[in-house]
């Protein structure tokens, strides 16, 4: 069974690496990178502001760093305990496999950390805005980086996934934290308007 379930996961990526191009592999370099989404991050803090003014948006920032820390810092810890090779890095397939730019990543890839930050930042602010189409356009946001890292070649699809539950659950903890927070707060008269 566990056999079975890595072919299949060894199939999908390479069928999703196998479908790169020239303005592909651009898109999809430009899609995984970090600096290139500042403009949404200040968007996203722009709506934030606006829903939780004042000392809640102080509070609110705290644990939005938080949360990508720990999504961050646990998708490490998983990657030295789990051991499990990036596709870049597994024998079995090499010569299978496209690399943009040379880019090969780290040893080991199991869980995505990109796949957890963004599922972490998609799920957490769409549960303190909850407007539809901000939590549509987030999901298929963290969907298009997440997808990014399998067409680059450097995480399985299962990495993906399990960097998503991780990142979800995260952000939900993360959530409810922040609703005791400010809960908390307001019954001190600590956030003053």
């Amino acid at each position: 069974m566990l056999t079975e379930l890595q072919s299949i996961d060894q199939d999908i990526l390479i069928a999703i690496n196998a479908l790169h191009c020239p303005l592909f592999d651009w898109m999809m370099w430009q899609v995984s990178g970090k600096w290139q989404w500042i403009p949404l991050y200040s968007v996203i803090l722009f709506f934030l502001y606006k829903r939780y003014p004042g000392k809640s948006f102080f509070i609110l920032f705290v644990l939005l760093i938080l949360m990508i820390t720990l999504s961050d810092q646990i998708a490490g810890i998983f990657k030295f305990s789990v051991a499990r090779l990036r596709p870049s890095h597994e024998d079995s397939l090499s010569g299978l496999l496209h690399f943009v730019n040379g880019y090969q990543g780290g040893k080991f890839g199991f869980y995505s950390a990109h796949a957890s930050n963004s599922m972490a930042l998609a799920v957490f602010v769409s549960l303190l805005l909850k407007e539809k189409w901000i939590w549509m356009t987030l999901l298929f946001w963290a969907a298009l980086v997440s997808y990014s890292r399998i067409y680059l070649g450097v995480h399985f699809p299962s990495d993906i996934l399990a960097g998503w539950l991780a990142g979800a659950f995260i952000a939900f903890i993360c959530y409810k934290l922040f609703c005791f927070v400010l809960r908390s707060c307001q019954r001190f008269d600590f956030l003053m308007k």
